[in-house]
């Protein structure tokens, strides 16, 4: 018998498949969080600028949001998206997590020759 977790069974489902096939979650929060970087700007824009489908923008910044990375601010029309330090925090440590996997990458290509 054997017994899966409930974030491995969430990897079964239609759409879970469709995104393994094009970015991971972690991608996307990451083109997500970079884009909002770049400029503070609303959900349209952000749509266009990262070719993201509404609906996974929509679970993406909801998660970003509620895990206080980025804030929404509503005196603007539309509500504007911007990041704040816990967002810029996790873009750098991410950005340090791919250099040093290029790194290595490098290293074993190196000593496999």
């Amino acid at each position: 018998m054997c017994h899966s977790s409930p974030a491995e069974e969430g990897l079964h489902t239609a759409d879970s498949a469709a995104r393994i096939l094009s970015r991971s979650h972690l991608e996307e929060e990451m083109v997500v969080l970079a884009t909002v970087r770049e400029c503070s700007c609303d959900m349209e824009q952000l749509q266009t600028k990262t070719n993201l489908p509404w609906s996974v923008l929509r679970e993406t910044t909801g998660s970003l949001l509620e895990a206080g990375l980025m804030t929404v601010e509503d005196t603007s029309q539309p509500p504007r998206l911007n990041l704040k330090a816990k967002g810029l925090e996790l873009i750098e440590k991410y950005r340090d997590v791919l250099e040093r996997i290029a790194t290595a990458r490098a290293v074993i290509e190196i000593e496999s020759r």
